[in-house]
């Protein structure tokens, strides 16, 4: 488990975060993208704002809050080359929940010239993404977490890289997990319950694998 980080949370904010996933079903929040019927809605959310031509290094999609444990994802943040000046990458950021785009932002990575030309490089369009696929990698990689004694408690996170080559674009994830035993103990005058990040990488064929440091 070398790549899993630990953190802790109050139980107290483990309780809302509970009380939120119930309210899951509510599209108002954004998009669950561990069911499949709301993640079909995904290409219109998003092609609404993301032209056919336009050329993309990543998606990332962010749930309500950080700090959340839940598979609802309230935004996704797209990087894309500037149709103004090609040599420069920009990123908006679509609010899934309100159904709205933030204005966008020059992408600056470092200002490493060298990693811009490598993103640029890679950049290609989403308009045939299949955006299924999320399912079914957060379901393989719940198994694995479950594998480690852990129980899934939500995505933390969720990215695609794009490529112009397919069989190259790969899905990163990163799951919330549980211990099944000994999550939560007294700290002083608090409950605490501890929580595992765990990091996973899908390839183009679907193999769901944990990273490594």
């Amino acid at each position: 488990m070398s790549a899993i980080n630990q953190r802790q949370c109050l139980s107290l904010l483990f309780l809302l975060c509970v009380l939120l996933g119930f309210c899951s079903c509510d599209s108002n929040l954004g998009v669950n993208i561990y069911d499949k019927e709301q993640l079909a809605t995904l290409p219109a959310k998003i092609n609404k704002y993301v032209k056919p031509d336009m050329q993309v290094t990543e998606l990332t999609f962010m749930p309500t809050s950080a700090k959340h444990f839940t598979d609802i994802m309230e935004s996704v943040s797209i990087t894309y080359v500037d149709p103004a000046n090609p040599q420069r990458l920009k990123e908006m950021k679509i609010d899934l929940a309100g159904d709205k785009m933030e204005d966008s932002k020059e992408v600056f990575l470092n200002r490493s010239e060298f990693l811009l030309k490598k993103e640029l490089e890679k950049a290609a369009s989403i308009k045939n993404l299949d955006y299924s696929v999320i399912y079914t990698n957060l379901e393989k990689a719940a198994r694995q977490v479950s594998a480690q004694e852990l129980d899934n408690a939500g995505t933390h996170s969720y990215s695609i890289g794009m490529d112009k080559d397919p069989a190259l674009v790969k899905h990163h994830m990163v799951l919330n997990g549980k211990p099944k035993k000994g999550a939560t103990s007294l700290q002083g005058r608090r409950l605490v319950t501890n929580y595992y990040e765990l990091p996973f990488t899908a390839d183009a064929k679907g193999d769901v694998t944990m990273d490594e440091n």
